[in-house]
């Protein structure tokens, strides 16, 4: 299903800061088929389009198609499409569908998910059904004309520039790429085959030039023998033939690899073994050494521990001492605590008295304010009482006082109000006339405007009361009877003359000669039916009646000459009386006017003076009822007017005031006795409030005794709880404690003078320095020794060895040594002869490679020939789906409807994909010559010819989608001739095409046009202007 867009809403996107909704509807309230959007350059106009093809791609073709700006927006980052200054947290694009389905997208927000830049394709947060089924990339290609695609048409001097960019109309499989490949999969499949042809010419002549001596192949086997008879550790060589060059000179390359090993492995083992045997008997001589050392270091090691033992012992002592020192004190803490705690005890026991007797005195006097605070709420209560009662009869005295004053007022009020009612209906009979004066003179106006609209036929039926229009109807009916009876009189003689004179007038002529024919021959044979009559007389006599016929068809010619002089007299007669008819009405409906005018005149004054009688009656009711509300209050029935009756009511007010002093009085005794009540709690009160400070005061003299503050602080010097049976017990653990450390004192002292007399001839300090030189003399032996037994190890398997041992090994490799250097002398030698063995493997690889290249090059030229035909296939393709695409008869209709060049104004196109790079070229041709656009036309030919490539696509007849084209400011390389033709092509698209199209223009002389030439009020038109950045002219 095809659909339009009736309204588009921006809000915090690009310029637009705030919320804005572009409302395609007319004033009919249906979706307009023409919207054009006026501002001048900078004002939004672009930001919309941007907003547009945004909201359906994700996406602005003028930002990712072009690098420099693609380049900005990348290093820039930040906020590019949400407004700067709004404080959104995004920004919006809504696109409304004329059945009220829409598609709503938010730009990404910054700094979400660590987002850098917003310029990304944004989050779809309604999308209607409608919107669903539309191909939106597609769409944006073919129906928005940014000025990003005029510029680079404008721009597109080259060919394959002009073939790229008119892609995007043609080509959404991307055939175009496909081609482009097979092109350059072709071209390097061309540059490949021959390359293969050049290798193979080489390495025909790199064979002709290897050539191998016969007799090298016996020379190399027997050194081959030579070597094998050495027999080293299993190293043996093949030999050699024609076929197993390859073989032989990888094994004797890695035999040589393993005998340099070999030779390295001995080297590194002979020196190790010598060393070992040179120093054999050291080795013997420093395992004696060693042990000696160890043993003095074990002697020094236990004086040494006795030092620290000795040290350990006397910081335990000092621990000991000081807390002995601890307990005794606490010891005489605790028992000054006892002795104290009982007294202490007493004192507190008077304390916990006095506070009990001022919780139930406190409690006491709670009692008494609450009960004073009841009796202040009842006293309050009353007062209130007696203000209301004395309100009330204040209200009533007034009331009383005003009543005679209020009766005569209200009398008055009732009088003038049936005054002004009666005066006011007056009024309104009078409004009413002139109110039906208005219609008449109304229903008149019209009914001569419509006169004047009238036909003849209609007028000469008018009847008016006017006698000069009555004159003026009568002369037309004269007239117009007159002309009809004329035109039926010329109707008739018309007809008599068609008749009686078909073809007389060039009978008349061959009569005439037919006559003298007769007469100069004597003939009695008639020349022109050929009857033959009695005489020559009777055939002149037929000929003369002949004659006459057409003299009378002569006169009824003049006749009808006449009818239409006076017919014309008629009907000129009967212009000047409508003339007057109208003038006539003219002036009926000037005179109807002012009396019209004169008429709303009075029903204004009429309607002015209405309101200010309403006015006073609402005052009047305003009073009556304040009145009202005044007698209501006092039960007086107003419409009761007897003299008896206010007698009563009088005195029943009097009544009232009475009982209300008598309840006055009662209070006031009330009163009275409340206050005695609330004195008497006071002081009462006021005892209590004594016998409490009292009390405290005695509680602060018992709470300053010193022996309190001792008894605290003994409590929590000593860390005990206040109870006397845990004082006693933590006493006795004290004291416990007290003689246990005093016993390990003891004990120390001892030990520690066991070890005084040990170590009494004994220097610490020399001990130590003895002890450090022996482990550095350990070290150094023990260093000797380890790296002999590493060394022996890298020879010798076991953990023990003998002298004997390491003098076999030593032997062994000093004839293993002999016999690795023989073998390199040997493989030395054979390594002479591989230059001749590569040749002959060179050979065999050439012809392997030979065989290689030529069937790559059989390869290579099917794969060209069947490039061929696909590329011939594709070129073919493409060129019947870029016929199919531009349409050319529609895009020369569209271009020669803008006013083209005057003689180049037929377009055509034509592909050229035998390059390397495909190319479109688009020629304007005359009847003489073609020549290219682009380089030849105006910048406003060029722009002519790029809205109708545009246009022909978008014209393209869809099935489905939305019916719109989007066009940015199309008009401002256009001349006014251009512009005049282009806005008759968008009445064309608009109006029989029923596109929708929406332009955008900073020319305001091309707005005012177009606004003129598609009159909203008459056409599909909506016309919309921005006043400022982003604000549109409400």
């Amino acid at each position: 299903m095809k659909f339009k867009l009736k309204g588009i809403e921006l809000d915090a996107f690009r310029v637009y800061e705030d919320k804005q909704l572009f409302n395609f509807l007319t004033k009919l309230g249906e979706v307009a088929n023409l919207v054009v959007i006026y501002a001048p350059n900078g004002y939004g106009k672009t930001s919309f389009i941007d907003a547009v093809e945004w909201g359906l791609t994700g996406s602005i073709n003028r930002i990712s198609k072009s690098s420099i700006v693609k380049n900005t927006a990348d290093s820039e980052k930040g906020v590019i499409l949400k407004n700067r200054k709004s404080s959104k947290e995004f920004g919006t694009v809504t696109l409304i569908a004329e059945n009220g389905g829409s598609l709503v997208k938010q730009t990404k927000v910054i700094g979400r998910n660590g987002r850098k830049t917003d310029y990304a394709e944004g989050d779809i947060v309604v999308k209607a059904d409608i919107f669903s089924d539309l191909e939106l990339s597609d769409f944006a290609i073919k129906s928005i004309l940014g000025q990003d695609k005029i510029d680079s048409f404008l721009r597109s001097f080259s060919p394959r520039d002009r073939y790229d960019i008119l892609t995007n109309f043609w080509d959404e499989a991307n055939d175009s790429e496909l081609f482009k490949n097979i092109l350059g999969m072709n071209s390097e499949s061309e540059k490949q085959l021959q390359q293969a042809k050049e290798q193979l010419r080489k390495i025909d002549e790199e064979i002709q030039s290897l050539i191998i001596r016969p007799n090298i192949i016996f020379d190399i086997n027997n050194l081959i023998n030579k070597f094998n008879q050495i027999q080293l550790r299993g190293l043996a060589l093949f030999k050699v033939n024609r076929d197993n060059n390859i073989q032989f000179i990888k094994s004797l390359i890695e035999i040589n690899s393993k005998l340099e090993s070999l030779n390295t492995d001995n080297e590194d083992k002979l020196l190790i073994s010598g060393y070992l045997v040179e120093n054999n008997k050291l080795y013997s001589l420093k395992n004696n050494e060693l042990n000696i050392i160890r043993k003095n270091i074990h002697e020094i090691s236990d004086t040494l521990d006795k030092f620290k033992e000795r040290k350990r012992e006397l910081s335990f002592l000092d621990e000991v001492i000081v807390e002995s020192h601890n307990l005794y004190r606490k010891y005489k803490n605790l028992k000054k605590l006892e002795k104290q705690y009982y007294e202490a005890e007493q004192i507190l026991g008077n304390i916990n008295n006095y506070e009990e007797l001022n919780l139930k005195l406190i409690k006491e006097l709670s009692g008494l304010n609450s009960l004073k605070t009841q009796e202040e709420q009842n006293l309050k209560e009353i007062l209130g009482k007696l203000d209301n009662v004395r309100s009330s009869k204040k209200e009533i005295e007034n009331n009383l006082f005003k009543l005679d004053s209020n009766l005569e007022k209200y009398n008055s009020l009732e009088n003038k109000k049936v005054h002004w009612i009666k005066r006011l209906s007056q009024l309104q009979e009078l409004i009413d006339i002139r109110w039906n004066n208005k219609n008449e003179y109304k229903k008149k106006i019209l009914t001569l405007e419509s006169y004047s609209k009238y036909e003849i036929q209609n007028v000469i039926k008018i009847e008016s009361d006017n006698q000069q229009i009555k004159m003026a109807i009568s002369e037309l009916q004269n007239s117009f009877w007159l002309k009809n009876q004329k035109e039926q009189e010329l109707r008739e003689l018309e007809q008599e003359y068609t008749q009686f004179g078909k073809l007389t007038e060039q009978l008349n002529i061959i009569y005439k000669a037919g006559k003298k024919f007769i007469e100069d021959s004597h003939t009695e044979v008639c020349p022109l039916c050929n009857k033959e009559y009695e005489d020559f007389n009777t055939l002149i006599n037929n000929v003369d009646r002949d004659f006459v016929e057409v003299e009378n068809l002569n006169k009824i010619k003049s006749d009808i000459e006449k009818v239409k002089a006076v017919l014309q007299d008629e009907e000129n007669k009967i212009d000047h009386c409508i003339t007057l008819f109208r003038k006539e009405i003219d002036r009926e409906i000037t005179i109807l006017s002012k009396k019209d005018i004169e008429n709303e005149t009075k029903i204004t004054s009429y309607n002015s003076l209405n309101q200010r009688i309403k006015n006073k009656l609402d005052d009047i009711k305003r009073e009556e009822n304040n009145l009202i509300h005044f007698f209501e209050q006092l039960n007086i029935d107003i419409k009761n007017k007897s003299l008896v009756y206010l007698t009563n009511i009088k005195s029943s007010i009097l009544d009232k005031i009475y009982n209300l002093n008598e309840s006055m009085n009662d209070y006031a005794q009330e009163i009275n006795n409340k206050n005695e009540m609330l004195k008497t709690l006071s002081e009462k009160r006021n005892h209590k409030e004594l016998e409490i400070i009292s009390n405290k005061n005695k509680i602060r003299e018992l709470s300053g005794e010193p022996v309190l503050n001792s008894v605290n602080k003994l409590l929590e010097e000593c860390k005990v709880e206040n109870n006397i049976n845990k004082i006693k017990n933590e006493f006795e653990v004290v004291k416990y404690n007290f003689l246990l450390q005093m016993d390990q004192k003891r004990v120390i002292r001892k030990r520690i003078n066991v070890l005084d007399k040990e170590l009494k001839i004994i220097n610490e300090q020399e001990m130590k320095a003895a002890f450090e030189e022996k482990q550095k003399d350990y070290q150094k032996v023990n260093e000797f020794i380890g790296n002999y037994n590493k060394k022996a190890k890298d020879l010798i398997v076991g953990d023990s060895f003998q002298e004997c041992d390491i003098q076999q090994i030593h032997d062994e490799l000093i004839n293993e040594k002999k016999c690795v250097r023989e073998g390199l002398t040997v493989v030395n030698e054979l390594m002479g002869f591989t230059k001749y063995i590569e040749n002959n493997i060179a050979t065999k690889t050439k012809d392997s490679k030979k065989i290689e290249i030529e069937t790559q090059i059989k390869i290579l030229e099917r794969g060209n020939k069947e490039l061929s035909s696909a590329k011939k296939y594709i070129t073919e393709y493409i060129e019947s789906k870029i016929k199919n695409a531009f349409n050319l008869d529609s895009i020369n209709s569209i271009y020669q409807r803008i006013d083209p060049h005057p003689d180049f104004n037929n377009i055509k196109f034509e592909v050229d994909l035998a390059k390397d790079k495909p190319e479109l070229n688009i020629y304007a041709s005359s009847k003489q010559e073609k020549l290219s656009p682009i380089l030849y036309f105006s910048a406003a030919q060029v722009n002519v010819l790029s809205l109708s490539i545009f246009l022909a696509k978008a014209l393209i007849e869809e099935q489905k989608g939305l019916n719109t084209i989007f066009m940015d400011d199309p008009i401002q390389h256009l001349d006014n001739l251009n512009i005049l033709s282009f806005i008759d092509l968008l009445r064309t698209i608009t109006v029989n095409l029923d596109k929708q199209v929406i332009i955008s223009t900073h020319n305001e002389n091309f707005f005012k046009l177009i606004k003129r030439k598609m009159d909203p009020d008459f056409t599909s038109s909506k016309f919309i202007e921005l006043e400022s950045f982003g604000k549109i002219k409400r």
